[in-house]
């Protein structure tokens, strides 16, 4: 409809998370309901990977409604980090962290107001498709916990699902938080338990890191949300990042010369805490480290992206 205001799901996130009391999905997130579907009939196209034989436009504005609802469910998964059965091990959030946290108004992270149960009656609402056990993938799962079991031999596998995790048709919206068993060589448990989460907002125990952190209340919502889908036989990760991880030498020729130059300096000075192609990609598809034991700050997976069929092992 010509001059119809598009709701900001900026607006959702905001009231939800500020709302006074225990009341918020009854107050705010069912009332926005229909302005939500309203959204999503605009990114409809997004259900599937953009290419030649579905061919849209990517707006940073749609990213940016995407990434408003993001954060909006990591507000929501924060009850099923306090149940009985989530994994109790240190906080690992850092001071700078927690400040940061203070001064745009939660100083213990979001607030949660929705129950397990709201959280599940809201997104089925919206039209996404839950999904939780599934054989282990980190394109579907978030690691939260690792059972490492000396007597294991084979794949690791999903023991507990904490949360589930969405798609949007072949987008995947949010990850499930998992609990796996594995052989002590396949994932390390403190490493993949503990580094920081890239492309996350919050969560309750681990270090955190999205473009959002550190902008001020209105220009963190100008953060774009990360699109990865399953299709074709295909894992498709970042797929708006501008380096593509793999190939070496076409990772470099996706650099201008001076951003290479850049680039290949800046690793220089990094020295052995430079990554190497392979820790890219874990990181990527990871979006955190899992085995790689280098530092865990101040990496910038934001830009790359990367394709896996889906045989093969990530």
């Amino acid at each position: 409809m010509i001059g119809e205001e598009i709701p900001r799901l900026s607006d959702l996130c905001r009231a939800f998370s500020g709302y006074p009391t225990g009341q918020g999905y009854r107050d705010v997130l069912v009332p926005w309901i229909p302005n939500v579907l309203r959204v999503l009939r605009d990114l409809e196209p997004y259900r599937g990977l953009n290419t030649r034989g579905n061919d849209y436009p990517v707006h940073h504005d749609d990213l940016h409604q995407w990434y408003a609802l993001s954060r909006l469910h990591d507000h929501l998964i924060l009850d099923f980090q306090k149940g009985e059965d989530f994994y109790g091990a240190d906080p690992q959030q850092d001071g700078e962290r927690r400040d940061w946290m203070a001064r745009t108004g939660a100083a213990s992270g979001p607030v949660a107001m929705a129950s397990p149960d709201q959280y599940l009656e809201f997104f089925l609402a919206l039209g996404f498709e839950p999904f939780d056990f599934l054989p282990y993938c980190p394109f579907r799962h978030e690691i939260v916990e690792v059972v490492e079991d000396p007597t294991w031999t084979g794949e690791a596998v999903v023991e507990h699902t904490f949360w589930p995790g969405w798609m949007f048709g072949e987008m995947l919206f949010a990850r499930a938080g998992v609990r796996l068993r594995c052989a002590p060589d396949s994932i390390n448990k403190k490493i993949a338990e503990d580094s920081r989460l890239y492309f996350t907002y919050w969560r309750v125990r681990r270090n955190a890191s999205d473009l959002s952190h550190g902008w001020g209340s209105n220009s963190q919502w100008a953060t774009s949300f990360r699109r990865d889908y399953d299709s074709g036989g295909y894992y498709h990760f970042n797929v708006d990042g501008k380096h593509p991880l793999g190939d070496g030498s076409e990772y470099a020729a996706s650099f201008a010369p001076d951003r290479w130059k850049m680039h290949t300096e800046w690793e220089g000075e990094l020295g052995d805490d430079a990554l190497t192609m392979e820790e890219r990609i874990e990181l990527l598809v990871n979006r955190c480290f899992v085995r790689c034991d280098k530092s865990d700050d101040d990496r910038w997976p934001y830009d790359d992206t990367y394709t896996s069929i889906h045989q093969k092992s990530l």
